[in-house]
């Protein structure tokens, strides 16, 4: 029987992909972490022991961070002890600080036992004389697997159909990009008006379009007209005009270009997440609008068709959003996931400049969408 050592660090999924495989013998791993890495554990524990493995854990001194020769003790006394027990050991030198990789390294170099380094899906094989190729990793993780070994949970998602009339709202929206800027903050400002109150339009500044849109919508049965303005029939049906559609176009174009390039994933709208809070301890909600997980690496598309203006409770302000929005990145999946910042009204050059600094972020404006296959299938490809 082979038994994986590992050490746990920020990034999980190159501790889970290879005990997943069928080609690789693992029905046992020992993981060796830091105290900055306690809770990573149950986080991992929770994916790999309902497969049938078992799992066991030891707490390392912080100083093996920098001491390579105590990492190479730890290890190589691990190796020694299963020997003893007529176990062969596989080596994963994948995570920690580079000293404590090349420690894990030297302990298996010294006893002649196979490692191997994760590359993105790939076993890069390590001490082996040539006699492994690089390994492609066939696992692919559901998405509540890889937000699981993050230490975030999957609460609910959004109907996987669409309904008709929604679709053909859709349609709609995406055949009229080019005048669609100019009519959104007026059917903002309308469908934001308080509960019971009708948001009135100036018939003099507004724009023709925003008047054939309400009788579009009006028809459809998704907006009520009256002398000086509109409201949404419904709740629900108001918020799908504000933001709703943008969502649900971008999950069905996913579903698109995975089925039509032949790509293996999940995609899913309107993802209800869970999360404690490492300082307070506290369960933190959040909702994501899309997301797609793809060969290992999560996409989060967080669409935005309004800024609240600065006398509402919830104001934010672009600069607020994509900070929330890399923050979030970072707290629920780290460095395999990718953001991306949907905006349908105007970003000030300031703020896009903000959006091409911040690593892992991309601001994909109105006009853009007009290529949404195409941009889509470059990110996730």
């Amino acid at each position: 029987m082979t038994v994986h050592i590992a050490i746990v660090s920020e990034q999980p999924v190159p501790n889970v992909l290879p005990l997943l495989e069928t080609d690789i013998d693992a029905k046992e791993v020992i993981f060796l972490y830091t105290g900055r890495f306690t809770d990573n554990i149950s986080y991992l524990e929770s994916t790999l022991k309902p497969k049938g493995l078992k799992v066991q854990a030891e707490l390392i001194p912080d100083s093996v961070a920098f001491d390579y020769t105590e990492m190479e003790t730890i290890v190589g006394e691990h190796i020694e002890k299963l020997k003893a027990k007529g176990k062969q050991s596989m080596i994963n030198i994948t995570g920690g600080t580079k000293l404590m990789s090349l420690g894990v390294f030297l302990a298996a170099f010294n006893r002649d036992v196979e490692a191997y380094y994760v590359e993105d899906n790939s076993l890069q094989w390590v001490n082996t004389a040539g006699q492994r190729d690089l390994t492609p990793l066939t696992t692919n993780l559901k998405l509540n697997q890889f937000l699981a070994i993050h230490g975030t949970q999957v609460e609910s998602t959004g109907d996987e159909q669409v309904p008709p009339e929604e679709q053909a709202v859709i349609d709609y929206m995406t055949d009229n990009l080019g005048w669609l800027t100019k009519v959104i903050p007026y059917i903002n400002k309308c469908l934001n008006a308080p509960e019971g109150q009708v948001g009135h339009i100036d018939e003099f500044k507004a724009p023709t379009e925003l008047l054939d849109f309400c009788d579009e919508m009006e028809t459809r049965g998704f907006l009520e007209q009256t002398d000086s303005g509109f409201k949404p029939t419904s709740e629900e049906n108001g918020q799908f005009l504000v933001s709703g559609w943008l969502e649900k176009h971008i999950y069905l174009s996913l579903r698109h270009v995975l089925k039509n390039n032949g790509l293996k994933g999940e995609h899913f709208h309107s993802v209800q997440i869970t999360r404690s809070n490492k300082k307070s301890g506290k369960e933190v909600r959040n909702e994501l609008d899309v997301v797609a997980l793809v060969n290992n690496h999560l996409f989060v598309f967080e669409c935005k068709n309004r800024v609240t203006k600065k006398n509402q409770e919830s104001y934010k302000t672009v600069d607020d959003n994509i900070y929330k929005l890399n923050s979030l990145k970072n707290d629920v999946a780290g460095a395999r996931t990718k953001a991306i910042y949907v905006s349908t009204y105007d970003v000030k050059p300031a703020q896009r400049e903000r959006v091409y600094a911040t690593p892992n972020v991309e601001l994909w404006e109105l006009q853009s969408l007009k290529q949404l296959d195409e941009k889509l299938l470059k990110l996730i490809r």
